[in-house]
C-alpha cells in the first residue's frame, strides 16, 4: 500500500434549476364595427289648420276667389309657396289645389324646404277714378291705348288690414285702390311721381317703376 493515500475527488454540486418567467398572454384586441349612419326621415310638408275654419283661394291672396273651406284641425298637404311662405299652396280632399293663409295654418316644415310655387295670374284690381284734386284723367286702368302696351306687372303687399290707395303720374295716370293682402297693379314702365296713402299716412316721391319694382304696405 502506498504511503500516499489517494484523495478522493470531492462530488460536484449539481445546480438547481432556475425558474423561467412564462410571459402573460396578452390580449388582443377585435377591432369594432363602425356603426352605419341612419338616414334622417324629413317629414312630408303639411299645414295645420287652426282652431276655427278658414277659407282656401285660387291664389296667393284675398284678392283671389275663395275656392272652398278647411276645417279646423285639418292637415293640408303642402306642394309650394309664395312670398316667403305668406302663402302656401295646397291640396285637399274635394277642392283640388288651392292656397291658404299662414296665419291660419301652421307649417310643420321650415320654408326654406318648400320650392317656390308658380303663382297664378291675379284677377283684375279694384281700380277707382283719379283723385278729384289731381285735375287728370288719364288712364287709370293699368296701362291702356293712351299709355302704350306691355305693362308690367308689380307685386303688392298690403299688411295693414285695410285698403290702400297708390296714384302714380308720369307717362301715364293711375289710381289704384288694394285691398288687404298680396295682389298685382299692372302699369307702363317709366318714371312715375307716387302717392301713397295708408295707415293714415300718405307718403310722396318720385321713382322709376319697372318689373323689379315691390310694394309692401304696413302700419
Amino acid at each position: 500500500t502506498s504511503a500516499a493515500e489517494t484523495e478522493a475527488a470531492a462530488p460536484t454540486e449539481t445546480p438547481e434549476p432556475t425558474a423561467t418567467d412564462t410571459p402573460e398572454p396578452t390580449a388582443t384586441e377585435v377591432p369594432t364595427e363602425t356603426p352605419e349612419p341612419t338616414a334622417t326621415l324629413t317629414p312630408e310638408p303639411v299645414a295645420v289648420v287652426g282652431d276655427e275654419d278658414v277659407p282656401l283661394r285660387e291664389g296667393p291672396g284675398t284678392v283671389y276667389t275663395q275656392a272652398g273651406t278647411a276645417a279646423a284641425g285639418e292637415e293640408l298637404e303642402v306642394l309650394g309657396q309664395a312670398y316667403d311662405c305668406e302663402w302656401v299652396e295646397v291640396r285637399i280632399l274635394g277642392v283640388g289645389e288651392a292656397w291658404v293663409s299662414t296665419e291660419d295654418a301652421e307649417l310643420n316644415v321650415p320654408c326654406e324646404g318648400l320650392e317656390e310655387a308658380t303663382i297664378p295670374p291675379t284677377p283684375a284690381v279694384a281700380v277707382g277714378a283719379p283723385p278729384a284734386s289731381s285735375g287728370d284723367t288719364g288712364d287709370s286702368s293699368g296701362g291702356g291705348d293712351t299709355c302704350g302696351n306691355n305693362p308690367v306687372a308689380i307685386p303688392v303687399n298690403n299688411k295693414t288690414g285695410e285698403n290702400a290707395t297708390i296714384s302714380l303720374s308720369g307717362d301715364c295716370t293711375y289710381y289704384f285702390t288694394v285691398p288687404p293682402g298680396t295682389s298685382q297693379i299692372f302699369v307702363v314702365a317709366g318714371r312715375y311721381t307716387y302717392t301713397f296713402n295708408y295707415c293714415g299716412q300718405t307718403y310722396s316721391g318720385v321713382h322709376a317703376i319697372n318689373s323689379n319694382w315691390r310694394l309692401t304696405f304696413k302700419c
